[in-house]
């Protein structure tokens, strides 16, 4: 009625990340974030996932892939991102099959050794052969971000 003008100014980087996470979702694939829980981009990126787990640090994602690879104290795996993961989000059932994608603003090293971490995770349980049906990445790095790191 006023005749507003809306303008999306979702930076494109941002929105690449959301549209990977739908990617992820389309396949069935559980989204693991690489960022802070509580950040904002985090916390929007989250809403387009059905599965996901935030994960902060290389210390996170290596507890996460021993628990892929070999089980482990599940109450115990539960507490520690209780903050960090979808409602309903059950370990057992939800790291079988996964999407690495980042806050823009994370270390792009770290971001990249994350998604080998889990890559050759996923080769490991299920082999080479089946890796496209459990693992999927994506650049999400802003151009931005690597310049100034």
């Amino acid at each position: 009625e006023k005749k507003v003008q809306i303008v999306d100014t979702t930076c494109p980087w941002v929105a690449k990340v959301w549209n990977s996470v739908e990617k992820c979702k389309d396949k069935g694939h559980t989204t693991i974030i690489h960022g802070k829980y509580d950040h904002e981009e985090t916390v929007a990126t989250k809403s387009f996932a059905d599965n996901f787990l935030v994960i902060k640090t290389m210390e996170e994602a290596e507890y996460v892939v021993m628990y892929l690879l070999k089980g482990g104290d599940k109450a115990e795996f539960m507490k520690k991102f209780s903050k960090a993961m979808s409602a309903g989000f059950d370990p057992d059932l939800h790291l079988d099959a996964v999407g690495v994608a980042n806050q823009t603003t994370m270390l792009k090293g770290e971001t990249e050794l994350i998604g080998k971490l889990f890559e050759r995770a996923l080769i490991r349980k299920f082999g080479p052969q089946e890796i496209n049906n459990h693992y999927i990445t994506f650049n999400t790095i802003c151009d931005a971000t690597q310049e100034r790191q």
